[in-house]
């Protein structure tokens, strides 16, 4: 989240925190709605760096890898990230700038 807001030239993107509830499993991954689609995974990384626009725009040749191929390697980098990029002792605080770009999605 944080590269991609830091990277929003345009604002175009909206924060939002989908939280559990009895009725529904819990989402453990990103999750970008555009045009009312919402895509996960791989596919919500790949369409975010590309809105970016500029050299992210690049990120649009990753689509011709196969979506399962994407997704294992999504998940397995989601599944090591602490181990390989080490951990924040604590949850840093949101910037205030950042404040106004948020959406209530529940």
């Amino acid at each position: 989240m944080k590269f991609l807001i830091s990277r929003d030239k345009r604002q175009v993107f909206r924060i939002g925190f989908l939280k559990e509830n009895d009725t529904e499993k819990s989402i453990d991954t990103i999750v970008l709605v555009y045009k009312n689609i919402r895509h996960t995974k791989s596919t919500a990384v790949l369409k975010s760096l590309y809105l970016l626009c500029g050299i992210y725009k690049l990120s649009i040749v990753f689509f011709c890898i196969p979506k399962s191929v994407r997704d294992f390697a999504y998940t397995t980098l989601a599944s090591n990230r602490y181990k390989w990029f080490g951990k924040l002792e604590e949850c840093p605080t949101m910037p205030e700038e950042w404040k106004k770009r948020m959406i209530n999605l529940n």
